[in-house]
Formats: C-alpha cells, sequence, structure tokens
C-alpha cells in the first residue's frame, strides 16, 4: 500500500465552500437536556435546550424582548418563558403570550426567537445553525444499528483546545507509542507504514494494518473521528501474534464540539460486537478516561492554538503523518471559518 496524494481538489462539492455553520455538531448528551431550559454553546453562539413531548428542541438563547437568556426563565408543557417580563414562546418560537398586554391583546408578528434544527442520535443531541450540507455522520457500516452490537456514550470532556487540533490528535498513529504507550501502543512499534489515505464524500479515510489488528480510520468534516479495530481478543485474553479473533470489532467514536474557538467539548461512544457481558465501565470506561486525561495535557499544550491549514507552518512527514495531512487538506476546503481556522 502506499500513501495517496491528496489536494484540496480532491473532496467534494458538499464540503467545498461550506461554513462550519452548516454542519451537524453535537451539543449535549441526552442525559443532560430535561424539560427545563438548559444553556449551552456552538461557535460562540448560545444556545438554549429542551425538552418536550415532541422531542427536543433549540433556540438562540436571547429573548427577543430585551435580550435576555432564556436558559433563565422556565418551561411548562413545552412552552418557554423568559425569566425577565414573563413572555413565552412555543416550540416553533413564536410568542404565543406577552402578559403586559393583557388576554387577548395583540402580539406583535416578529415577537419571535430564533429556532435551530435539533435531533438526537448516538445519545447525543446534535444542532445545525444553518441548514446542513452534510447529514449527521454515519458509523462505519453502520454499525451502531447493526444487530449483535452494544454501544454506548459518555458525558462529555471539555479541553481548552480548538476542535481541529483535537481532531486531529484523535487520529494521529504516531504518538500511541509516546503518550499512550502503556495503554494502547500499537504492537508493530512506533514506525509508522505506509498506508493508504483517501479522500471520500464526508471527509477522508484510512486503512492501517497493526500486526494481527487492523484499523480504519474516518474523518467527516469537520471535526469527528471514526476508529474500526478488527481482530481484537475478547476481553481478559491475550491476543496471540497470529491473530484468530478476524470477527471481533470494535470502533469508538470522537465527536469533537466546538463551544468556541478555545473550548471543546469531546463526546465519545463505543460499540462492539464481542465481549458483551462484559459492563461498559470494565471493557473501556476507565482505559478512555486516562487516554483523554494523557491526551488533553498534550493537545491543550499546542501553539498556535489554531491548527495551520497551510502546510508550510508546520515540518510535516509524508507517510507518518499522511492522515494530518489530508485532514487538513479539507480544513482548507471550508470557508466562512472566522477564529476557528487561520
Amino acid at each position: 500500500m502506499s500513501v495517496q496524494p491528496i489536494t484540496s481538489r480532491s473532496f467534494g462539492d458538499q464540503i467545498a465552500g461550506a461554513s462550519l455553520a452548516e454542519f451537524w455538531h453535537p451539543v449535549a448528551h441526552v442525559s443532560e437536556v430535561g424539560d427545563q431550559p438548559t444553556a449551552f454553546s456552538l461557535l460562540g453562539e448560545r444556545i438554549v435546550l429542551l425538552r418536550d413531548a415532541d422531542g427536543v428542541v433549540a433556540f438562540q438563547d436571547l429573548c427577543i424582548h430585551r435580550g435576555v437568556a432564556l436558559s433563565l426563565g422556565s418551561a411548562e408543557g413545552g412552552v418557554l418563558t423568559c425569566a425577565y417580563h414573563g413572555w413565552k414562546y412555543d416550540r416553533t418560537g413564536a410568542c404565543v403570550h406577552i402578559p403586559q398586554l393583557g388576554e387577548g391583546g395583540a402580539i406583535p408578528r416578529k415577537a419571535r426567537i430564533r429556532k435551530y434544527q435539533a435531533v438526537e442520535k448516538y445519545g447525543l443531541v446534535w444542532v445545525a445553525l444553518e441548514e446542513p450540507r452534510c447529514d449527521i455522520p454515519s458509523w462505519p457500516e453502520d454499525m451502531w444499528e447493526a444487530p449483535g452490537v452494544h454501544g454506548h456514550s459518555i458525558l462529555p470532556k471539555e479541553w481548552r483546545a480548538n476542535a481541529g487540533r483535537a481532531t486531529e490528535n484523535a487520529a494521529d498513529l504516531s504518538h500511541l507509542n509516546f503518550v499512550h504507550r502503556d495503554l494502547i501502543p500499537l504492537q508493530d512499534g512506533p514506525v509508522i507504514h505506509e498506508h493508504v489515505v483517501e479522500p471520500t464524500e464526508y471527509g477522508l479515510r484510512s486503512m492501517y494494518r497493526d500486526g494481527p489488528v487492523s484499523w480504519e480510520w474516518q474523518i467527516h468534516a469537520p471535526f469527528t473521528v471514526f476508529a474500526k479495530k478488527s481482530g481484537l481478543a475478547p476481553a481478559g485474553e491475550a491476543g496471540g501474534s497470529t491473530g484468530g479473533f478476524e470477527q471481533n470489532v470494535m470502533c469508538w467514536a470522537a465527536f469533537h464540539s466546538p463551544v468556541d474557538e478555545h473550548l471543546t467539548r469531546i463526546f465519545y461512544a463505543s460499540c462492539r460486537n464481542y465481549s458483551l457481558d462484559v459492563p461498559d465501565a470494565e471493557y473501556d470506561g476507565k482505559l478512555v478516561g486516562l487516554v483523554f486525561d494523557q491526551d488533553q495535557v498534550i493537545v491543550e499544550s499546542q501553539r498556535p492554538e489554531h491548527i495551520p491549514v497551510e502546510l508550510r507552518e508546520e515540518l510535516h512527514l509524508k507517510v507518518p503523518d499522511a492522515i494530518a495531512l489530508g485532514y487538513r487538506q479539507l480544513l482548507s476546503r471550508l470557508s466562512r471559518v472566522g477564529p476557528y481556522l487561520p
């Protein structure tokens, strides 16, 4: 296999020219959203989420009347009430009651708040600030929904880091034998062998063989990483050099949500078709926490904080950095990214 050259022209029109607001981003774990308004942020925009009988709704966290945060208010039956003057808004964002006008008072047509698209998927709440160019990223082979597969997600971690830097780290092979040498090192050692990195309609894909284990990495624009590993030994067993567990497949996902240019919420989820009787906390719970802590120290130290998309700004190695090179070319296809990418 060989590293395939990727240029900014390799990626499709679906991604070309898209702004970050034109993608779905995870904002919250489903357990963080209830029937009362809760504040979150995405791309520097304040958002308020709540759940009613028809599902999750998302609004700009701003009352049209005097600009107060609606997350300070309350909700009843899905109707959101501003804490300042008691204006009420339904799930469409329309104002349905202004106490100061009395019963039957004419509500101005402009009395409405901005609503965003919001859906639940993979145990997360996803929001699009503008009409999305792409669907919510799909797991490789739709593994999350596949029969005989168990999946779980955990509460997010927050890093004082740019989402581009965090995403690139999640797909980086070269650091495994150094930052995570006691936890998840490559079996073949630190030398990175030639491998395929190719553009896709959603971003890029890479294949890598590490002893008896096969890796498949997928990066979905702009900040989602999937890593599928095949040939893993069951929990509590050691895998031999000849493998023997080719049918055992595990896939993890890191969904990076850009709260703002300096803060990223990282949502981790994983699914597997083996060791289904092992509790998630025992299978990968402790390991995930340790890996996240090790990565956080590294990524939060990186400078410049924004990931440079101009390749000449940092030194790159053709084979070891092939995924990173492809990812930066992918990011260069986006537009209107403001302070998130230089």
